[in-house]
């Protein structure tokens, strides 16, 4: 008997009821893939040497749509790092 049959007995997960559980079992795995985005969003960044406008939005709305993740690092650094940035309403080449 596997190990989610011994647990559960011959009761089927229920995506609705066990969400916190689905959560929690695979948090480590969701972490890691928004990682694995957020490197390739800021590959795509870094690519042509140049950070603009809508590269910053970029970033911006991709931590806002991953905000459940935004205690895990390096989201939280990079957060941190982008809300200094754009304290002030203006980007210069030193904070870039």
């Amino acid at each position: 008997m596997g190990m989610f049959s011994s647990f559960f007995g011959k009761r089927r997960l229920d995506i609705d009821n066990d969400e916190q559980l689905l959560k929690t079992y695979n948090w480590p795995l969701m972490v890691k893939r928004t990682i694995q985005e957020l490197h390739g969003i800021s590959g795509a960044i870094i690519y042509d040497k140049i950070v603009d406008d809508n590269e910053i939005n970029l970033l911006k709305g991709f931590l806002s749509k991953c905000n459940e993740f935004i205690n895990e690092w390096p989201l939280s650094e990079l957060n941190t790092i982008l809300n200094e940035i754009l304290e002030d309403g203006i980007v210069t080449d030193n904070e870039i």
